[in-house]
């Protein structure tokens, strides 16, 4: 569908552990969907490329992290590792040591990536990637915010349109236990909520209008 370049989408993903759920059967199911939007020199690997090979080279990665864990995200826009929801817990994105097989996040364009830029915010760990396409730019902004005690930990990722219009794929890829276990995982709302053992995350998303 064609989105006005003053709308983005919002997306949240958490994890939290669950005291006393029930064991769910694995299921192996990935989740994308297309999204058309408006609006550093690097060669882009969509997803399907890269499940196909290595992850990207350590370089191209940023960090991310709300003071009791943290993530890396690559220029091309995939998250490759995350212990979610403290340093010590098990992986639920292993793509860094292996394949987005083995558990990535990627929200990127589909295809035609002529050039990447990628900067932090002003003295955060707010990344912010922009891919230039032929047909327009878009931005992504990853970020893991602070969590009071209590709290779940949350990912959040924001797509703003620059200019003109960009066919973006969102392919979301939980593989919890070091990335050798996909979770069972339903509808929920307007998201969905994955479950294996006494682990559990839920994704979130919406379209907005941009403030």
């Amino acid at each position: 569908m064609a989105t006005p370049i003053d709308r983005r989408l919002d997306g949240t993903l958490g994890s939290k552990a669950l005291s006393g759920a029930r064991p769910h059967r694995p299921r192996d199911r990935d989740h994308n969907f297309h999204h058309q939007i408006g609006h550093s020199d690097a060669t882009h690997r969509t997803a399907s490329d890269r499940s196909r090979g290595m992850s990207s080279p350590i370089e191209d990665y940023a960090l991310i992290g709300d003071g009791e864990t943290a993530a890396l995200v690559s220029r091309n826009g995939s998250i490759d590792w995350l212990c979610w929801p403290q340093f010590d817990s098990d992986a639920c994105f292993a793509a860094l040591l292996g394949t987005a097989e083995n558990g990535a996040w990627s929200i990127a364009p589909s295809s035609g990536v002529m050039r990447t830029r990628r900067r932090c915010q002003d003295d955060t760990l707010v990344v912010e990637t922009e891919f230039d396409t032929a047909d327009g730019t878009a931005r992504l902004i990853d970020f893991m915010p602070m969590r009071d005690a209590g709290t779940v930990s949350s990912l959040v990722w924001i797509v703003e349109g620059v200019t003109g219009t960009v066919a973006l794929r969102f392919d979301l890829r939980l593989r919890f236990d070091y990335g050798s276990l996909p979770p069972w995982s339903e509808p929920h709302g307007n998201g969905l909520v994955a479950r294996l053992g006494s682990a559990a995350s839920t994704a979130r998303g919406r379209i907005g209008r941009a403030w």
